[in-house]
């Protein structure tokens, strides 16, 4: 409010320079007609109110035209004394416009002194002139002063935006002081009739018709309580209207989706009804005249204009805009700078990514190999002149054939030099000798060159993801924020009857198209509403199961504040359990399972090269860098890629890993089965089991590795397993046939007495000699 005030005040200033428009003379009419409105048969304010609230819109020169224009409705209404007195008033207020300077003390001299004075003028009046001064003259002179400062106060709001449209949004303090401007007018105006059709009956019914079509019965009942109740306290109209226009309006507007015809015969056949009840018979004929004519015009009025007329009075929408408004450039500005680091990341990892290769097929090494070589055992030999000067190409073939054979067989033999060079060099053995010892050096170059090129690849995979999920969460904001206004109204107001204790409320649906509702209040010191009553009452509002986003809650920097976020509960729900054994100390099999993210759960089993330590040192760092990545928001390919070039670089010897990896959203109840070398994943539904089987090698061996899924929707009571090879090599015979038939053959559902049962039959067909490690998972899932 107080920052609405603030824009209405400098409003009003540019205003005052404005010149000549349409809202001005629509301000003369406006004036005029108050100015001629007699309020209960006595007083008439309404004219002197409009013209102190244009001096806080308008400059001294058109408060002098809006005066005149006053005094002449005045003049015209016909009740002599009273017009006078008020024609007094209004001139005061002229004159003393022109003198006052100050902008924020305008308002109140105007009014104080008004006021004031129309009381001593009606005392004045009735003791001088009337000679019959009674305390009656006095109240209601008092009476008319304090509607003039009332209804003065409330004209700004609609005169400021009368005059700005802009810069001052049409709310509720606006509309109703519009609505009260343009009711007070329309009871000033002269009855201007022909035959049984009245201006004013037709002009009150159109409005009451259209407030019904475009709002709804409540709002059509009050606008047509109010043109009844102003007009009959201006003694325009009879009383028993006041009951017709409300009803009707009721009536009308519960009616509204069945199209303006039908909204129209509602009214007409509920004023007959109400007429009849009340014995109007003999004005009923001319009643239902001027409802008949209103309607036509309703009937026709473009869909554009009432279109319009929707949109100004949609309180709600325009409560929303201004926050879509401020969301939208928020979400403008991270965008362009998400955009700007995620491009830049995506370069980075590109120039990381580029590769060179570093072998003898390059000519400048070539050549610089036979230099160097030359330099060390050829500049002290005798002959050099006669093979590096006369049979220089010779020589330098012979060079490049004898590196090619070194790089070939691992190292060059006397053997394997041509017989012409053998039979002309006089240092045959200290060359083959050095050329040894050079490619000894380009292999131990080449091989830190290809660490160096490994971890580069990592860096650029890691760097490539960063730049994929950043993309991503581009994505995620230009999406819209849905917000959610009438569900944060009833959320707030069931609070209240609960006696919740609470600063705001903010509802919204987030891109995948979920309820997210952050709740903000005072720190409740340990009680735990916020965790049991608050998500059943916002449950019960949304109609979906919500439950807490974190179990602690947010505290502003001084602690007087905390927020906390409400999210939907995922639709379906995982138990699992895990049964294993370890041929050795430790284990080569690792293994995950867990939520990583709100609705995605994840199941992995991975298997390093051989047993031991080592092996759980290569199965350890896969499941751990699966985890991180995946919480971090980093894509699947990314992920394994990372992981692939992780464990190429890690040591000097060969190094692998294999990868069983299950990822289900539940709130769809989809699986994705993603398999690096793993053996065969098992998916038991009711009594039928279907094999998920592996289509790539183990990460770890080759620098590109292509990743391939199957997905798979679940069903209430579906039950995975997965298992390491140890698992399905118990039986050599069948492989994972035996695990299928021990599947359909198992009735119970315990996750974790079918994963105990499983790891006891595999040690069973083992017997004594256990070969390798047994990891079993089993995770059932069930809809909520």
């Amino acid at each position: 409010m107080i920052e609405r005030e603030v824009l209405h005040k400098k409003d009003v200033k540019a205003l005052k320079r404005e010149k000549l428009k349409a809202q001005h003379l629509l301000l003369l009419i406006f004036i005029f007609f108050t100015s001629r409105v007699l309020f209960l048969r006595e007083i008439m304010p309404f004219g002197i109110a409009l013209l102190i609230a244009s001096t806080m819109i308008l400059d001294k020169e058109w408060i002098m035209v809006c005066g005149m224009f006053s005094v002449l409705g005045y003049l015209t209404e016909g009740h002599i004394l009273s017009a006078k007195t008020h024609i007094f008033l209004t001139i005061w207020v002229m004159i003393l416009n022109l003198f006052i300077k100050s902008e924020k003390k305008r308002l109140f001299i105007l009014l104080a002194s008004t006021s004031i004075l129309n009381v001593l003028t009606s005392v004045f009046t009735h003791k001088y002139f009337l000679k019959n001064l009674v305390l009656y003259d006095v109240m209601i002179s008092s009476f008319e002063s304090s509607i003039i400062i009332s209804s003065a106060y409330l004209f700004t709001y609609g005169l400021a935006y009368f005059f700005n449209k802009k810069n001052v949004e049409l709310l509720k303090e606006e509309l109703i002081s519009l609505v009260l401007i343009f009711l007070i007018s329309y009871a000033g105006l002269w009855d201007i009739s022909y035959k049984y059709v009245s201006l004013k009956s037709v002009l009150a019914v159109l409005v009451i018709l259209t407030s019904a079509y475009i709002k709804d019965g409540q709002v059509a009942a009050s606008v047509g309580l109010l043109f009844g109740l102003v007009s009959s306290f201006a003694g325009n109209i009879s009383v028993y209207l006041v009951a017709v226009y409300g009803l009707c309006g009721l009536v009308a507007g519960a009616l509204k989706d069945l199209g303006r015809i039908i909204t129209s015969v509602a009214f007409m056949i509920t004023s007959v009804v109400v007429m009849m009840y009340a014995n109007k018979v003999d004005v009923l004929f001319t009643l239902e005249v001027n409802i008949l004519f209103a309607s036509i015009i309703f009937i026709l009025l473009p869909s554009s204009i009432l279109d319009k007329l929707n949109l100004a009075l949609d309180f709600e929408n325009k409560r929303e805009i201004p926050q879509k408004l401020y969301v939208e450039r928020i979400k403008d500005y991270i965008n362009r700078k998400l955009d700007i680091i995620s491009k830049s990341l995506n370069g980075l990892a590109s120039v990381l990514a580029e590769r060179y290769e570093n072998n003898l097929s390059k000519v400048n090494e070539v050549k610089g190999t036979v230099e160097k070589i030359a330099n060390k055992v050829c500049s002290n030999c005798e002959g050099r002149h006669f093979c590096w000067q006369r049979e220089t190409y010779y020589t330098y073939d012979v060079f490049c054939e004898m590196l090619r054979m070194a790089e070939k067989n691992g190292k060059l033999d006397i053997k394997q030099v041509p017989n012409s060079f053998n039979l002309k060099c006089v240092k045959l053995n200290e060359i083959i000798r050095q050329i040894n010892f050079e490619m000894e050096i380009i292999r131990l170059n080449n091989r830190w060159n290809k660490k160096l090129l490994n971890s580069k690849i990592v860096l650029a995979e890691q760097i490539k993801g960063i730049s994929i999920v950043v993309s991503d969460l581009v994505k995620d904001i230009t999406k819209s924020v849905e917000f959610k206004n009438e569900l944060e109204d009833k959320i707030s107001m069931l609070f209240d009857i609960n006696g919740i204790k609470y600063n705001d409320v903010m509802v919204t649906k987030n891109s995948n198209n979920k309820y997210e509702v952050t709740i903000y209040g005072v720190p409740c010191q340990g009680k735990t509403s916020c965790s049991s009553d608050i998500p059943k009452l916002v449950s019960q509002v949304l109609g979906k199961r919500m439950i807490r986003e974190n179990a602690m809650c947010k505290l502003d920097e001084n602690n007087k504040m905390c927020h906390y976020k409400l999210i939907e509960a995922e639709n379906f729900g995982v138990a699992s359990a895990v049964a294993r054994l370890s041929k050795e100390e430790f284990s080569g099999d690792s293994y995950y399972f867990g939520n990583v993210a709100p609705g995605k759960y994840i199941i992995v089993i991975s298997d390093g090269m051989g047993s031991g330590f080592e092996a759980a040192m290569e199965s350890n760092t896969t499941i751990t860098l699966i985890e991180k990545f995946m919480e971090a928001g980093f894509d699947r390919n990314t992920t394994m890629k990372a992981i692939n070039s992780i464990l190429l670089l890690k040591n000097n010897t060969e190094s692998f890993a294999t990868v069983d990896l299950g990822i289900i959203d539940l709130y769809e109840g989809i699986g994705e089965f993603i398999k690096v070398g793993a053996v065969s994943t098992f998916i038991k539904s009711g009594f039928d089991v279907e094999i998920i089987e592996n289509k790539n090698l183990p990460i770890g061996i080759i620098e590109d590795i292509e990743i391939e899924s199957e997905i798979y929707q679940f069903k209430n009571g579906d039950i995975i397993v997965m298992v390491s090879d140890g698992i399905i090599d118990a039986d050599n015979e069948l492989k994972d046939k035996w695990i299928s038939k021990l599947l359909r053959e198992y009735s119970g559902g315990n996750p974790r007495e079918l994963a105990d049962y499983i790891l006891q039959r595999a040690k069973e067909k083992y017997g004594d000699n256990i070969k390798d490690d047994l990891t079993v998972i089993v995770s059932k899932i069930w809809k909520m």
